[in-house]
């Protein structure tokens, strides 16, 4: 009968990422950037033709005119039109919430338990680092939104142009560049630096077994603060990156809603990590 008993030396087992696995993730990562290429010539001609077979009438060109002189937009209306940057730069968005969401989601898998002083995640905390040092990496496409927030936010838009919107005023004092960009590199800025900190003292800990109590306090403290400020700064992040799209929609709960999709997906992408991990 095999031996199955467990010795804490294979806890040092490290994982080396094979060379068929790596080639096949940046094989996919250039398959993504081709079509990310295509798609931008091929609905730029598209967007080309329809504006030359496009026909207004006298009229409608004259109330469109009427508008702009104008400067006001009524609530439910679109405030610019939907063009070929708006779109490509919405789906980069998209992307980029989709990944960080499984970092920010790693990142309170490792600060809840930590503060828990939960034991049977032990196994699995190594993966959740891992996951979570993808937060910088994904700050970096928020990073290059922060350049284009006229061309996909109506209030960001309305705030740059002068365009007269009754309902985004009233929300200017929270809604403006200045506050959006400010609050974006607090959040994401306290979090990066929480989880390398606790990645860093949760390797010293282990590297160091004289002083490991030390690391695990430090690694507790840090957790402790790391929840509140998580708890209260990704509601507002997820408010202000997504739902304020549609400045004019109202939701008391959508941050709830963000962070509960975000650990359910995170906990599957850990559990298919740990899965080919075992494998």
């Amino acid at each position: 009968m095999a031996d199955t008993h467990f010795y804490p030396e294979s806890l040092r087992e490290r994982f080396v990422m094979p060379s068929r696995l790596r080639n096949i993730s940046f094989g996919l990562m250039g398959i993504g950037l081709v079509l990310l290429v295509m798609g931008y010539f091929l609905a730029s001609g598209s967007s080309d033709a329809s504006h030359h077979n496009e026909s207004h009438s006298t009229e409608e060109h004259a109330l469109l005119d009427e508008h702009h002189e104008a400067h006001s937009h009524e609530p439910g209306m679109p405030i610019h039109d939907i063009g070929l940057s708006q779109r490509v730069l919405g789906n980069f968005l998209l992307c980029g919430m989709y990944f960080f969401l499984f970092g920010t989601g790693a990142f309170f898998f490792m600060i809840i338990h930590k503060v828990g002083n939960a034991g049977w995640h032990v196994a699995l905390h190594r993966v959740a680092e891992a996951v979570s040092m993808y937060l910088p990496i994904g700050a970096i496409v928020f990073a290059i939104l922060l350049f284009f927030l006229p061309d996909l936010y109506d209030w960001a838009y309305v705030e740059a142009t002068g365009t007269s919107d009754k309902l985004i005023e009233l929300k200017s004092g929270w809604v403006n560049t200045a506050f959006f960009v400010g609050r974006t590199v607090v959040f994401v800025g306290a979090w990066i630096l929480v989880a390398m900190l606790i990645r860093r003292w949760s390797i010293a800990q282990d590297d160091d077994p004289d002083n490991a109590l030390g690391y695990f306090k430090k690694q507790g403290v840090a957790a402790s603060i790391g929840l509140v400020f998580f708890a209260i700064s990704f509601c507002l992040f997820t408010v202000d990156w997504i739902k304020s799209l549609e400045p004019h929609w109202f939701s008391t709960i959508f941050g709830v809603l963000q962070f509960g999709s975000s650990m359910v997906s995170t906990m599957e992408v850990l559990y298919m990590i740990k899965a080919n991990l075992k494998s």
